[in-house]
């Protein structure tokens, strides 16, 4: 698979999403919260649209398949590569809202 979609870009995507999705249900969080994915995930699955939710799903399970190949292949991502690729998976997320485009597109290996 290719290093531009490590599991970091898929994390971020799942983590951009969540964040996104969050602010438009109107989820609060209390800055003293320290706050896991698992509690963002469930916060937000439970206003989630079916829709929403299978995209959340396939995210959360692209990233863990992409870890799991890339545990089992010792496939190392530096710390600076990890977090450039998490960023893009978060820009990719901020590109999709932006041009209002389908969520699905979140799941396919595209370059925004």
């Amino acid at each position: 698979m290719e290093q531009n979609f490590s599991s970091s870009r898929w994390y971020g995507r799942l983590l951009g999403l969540l964040l996104n999705l969050a602010g438009i249900k109107g989820i609060k969080f209390d800055k003293s919260e320290n706050l896991t994915l698992q509690d963002l995930y469930l916060k937000v699955f439970n206003l989630a649209t079916r829709k929403e939710k299978e995209v959340i799903n396939e995210l959360l399970q692209k990233w863990s398949e992409q870890k799991q190949y890339e545990e089992a292949n010792h496939i190392s991502i530096n710390e600076s590569d990890g977090n450039k690729y998490q960023q893009q998976g978060l820009y990719d997320v901020t590109v999709i809202f932006r041009k209002n485009e389908n969520i699905d597109n979140l799941l396919e290996k595209t370059v925004f």
